[in-house]
């Protein structure tokens, strides 16, 4: 039978244990903390990293989002709603290049530093052999293979941001063949309506947008039908056809209002402020572009702020305030 003094030997035994198990259990804790909070800052100082490389190529090629052919005026929202589409393809290629299940990150990373200094052939030729693979694939598929065609349409795309760069007739090659790969592919649709608009080809731009609405609408998604008809509206405020391009920045902004995207809004409002300005409406101008205004301030778009901002003091300037 076991005294009481054993039972308090057990329970103190049985205590040491609980709480040894319990610093286990803290200790793992803290450093699954630990680590989930550094992969954390990893993803935000990668992407802070990958901004920053994006800068530094576009500022080494002193690209600007002016439209090639088009006559020459203020720029104005539009001309940032661009240059935001430049920069997003291009991050989306540096991306690509830093894949970390890639097998040749070393020359991914040797691709990427030529881009900085200003040199596309490395990473140009990597996304071809990347395209060119894919493709091959899907082409001696048994099936239709949509994996890889689509694989094969985001190296074209990567293909024609590099392009860009430098050469936009090149980049639009680029970008047409993203589409023949993946027809419903959006973002290569939008990239050839940018692309036709900047060399003046406007029927074409409106038919690339018209094709990017309507995959919008098979797809149920909202928010790329939006885009859409703002840069159906840009194209027809450059015919002239100002009825019309208000017509497609509402209904743009409605949509924008439903889904609460706030920076879509703000370029929407943008653009209204625009159209406004040039029929002459100036207090109207004023009252659109204070809106946006308010919007890209708190979503914390700050080129869209400084544009915004230089939109206001240009109308003061007009009004002679």
């Amino acid at each position: 039978m076991q005294t009481v003094s054993d039972w308090t030997t057990i329970i103190d035994s049985h205590s040491v244990l609980i709480m040894t198990i319990a610093t286990v259990i803290i200790a793992i804790f803290t450093a699954l903390g630990f680590f989930v909070q550094r992969s954390r800052k990893n993803v935000a100082s990668s992407e802070e990293e990958i901004e920053a490389v994006v800068q530094k190529i576009l500022t080494k090629h002193q690209k600007l989002p002016q439209a090639e052919g088009l006559a020459d005026g203020p720029p104005g929202i539009e001309d940032l709603a661009a240059k935001d589409q430049e920069i997003a393809e291009l991050t989306r290629a540096i991306e690509a290049l830093r894949d970390p299940d890639a097998p040749d990150r070393e020359r991914r990373a040797e691709a990427e530093a030529a881009l900085v200094h200003g040199d596309t052939q490395l990473a140009d030729a990597l996304f071809a052999e990347l395209e060119h693979s894919a493709a091959g694939k899907a082409a001696a598929a048994a099936r239709e293979d949509l994996a890889q065609r689509r694989q094969a349409a985001a190296a074209a795309r990567h293909r024609g941001a590099i392009a860009f760069l430098h050469d936009t007739h090149g980049a639009l090659v680029h970008y047409r063949r993203a589409v023949e790969y993946d027809p419903e592919d959006a973002i290569g649709w939008n990239r050839i309506g940018h692309l036709k608009h900047r060399l003046g080809e406007l029927a074409e731009a409106e038919a690339a947008y018209e094709r990017v609405r309507a995959i919008g609408h098979a797809t149920g998604d909202r928010a790329v039908v939006a885009a859409a008809l703002g840069n159906l509206g840009v194209v027809a405020k450059t015919r002239g056809e100002l009825v019309d391009a208000e017509k497609y920045h509402r209904q743009a902004l409605a949509i924008d209002e439903e889904l609460g995207r706030k920076e879509g809004m703000a370029s929407d409002l943008g653009n209204l402020g625009g159209l406004a300005e040039a029929r002459g409406e100036l207090d109207e101008a004023e009252e659109y572009y204070r809106r946006a205004l308010a919007l890209f301030e708190a979503v914390g778009a700050r080129p869209q702020v400084e544009k915004t901002r230089g939109l206001l003091q240009a109308l003061r300037e007009r009004r002679g305030r």
